[in-house]
């Protein structure tokens, strides 16, 4: 089974090496970037199942990174996640947001959430299972 692939975008580099072990760590293969030029790079070399994002950034923000990978072919159907501090618990044009901080179970949730929302949530017969061995 091949792996969902997640491009993780976050100006915080120790947050982002966080977030990103523990991504990882559950079997995600998972890119980072540290702006939205650098992530509008890596979305021009590989595909990706979701978008991590926060949107306070210096140079180009969250909004405007989801609206130039929105305007691309290969990212249609692109899920994406917004983290930030600056919200809680709202939903800006019909895109997710995670508020920081968060906990693991917080993030396996939104994530599942948001990749049902595309459709594009792994479905398994096996209920049991735990996470990890689900989503590789």
């Amino acid at each position: 089974m091949q792996k969902l692939r997640i491009l993780l975008v976050d100006d915080d580099d120790a947050f982002c090496r966080m977030t990103k072990t523990l991504l990882v760590g559950l079997g995600y293969c998972v890119d980072d970037a540290s702006s939205g030029t650098e992530a509008l790079a890596l979305l021009d070399k590989n595909s990706y199942n979701l978008m991590l994002t926060d949107i306070e950034m210096p140079g180009m923000n969250g909004w405007t990174l989801i609206e130039k990978a929105n305007e691309r072919r290969d990212c249609i159907n692109m899920a994406i996640l917004v983290m930030s501090g600056a919200f809680t618990e709202i939903e800006t044009n019909s895109v997710p947001i995670l508020p920081k901080p968060f906990d693991m179970t917080g993030l396996i949730h939104a994530i599942i959430d948001t990749l049902n929302k595309k459709k594009r949530l792994i479905y398994f017969a096996d209920s049991g299972r735990r996470f990890k061995d689900i989503f590789m």
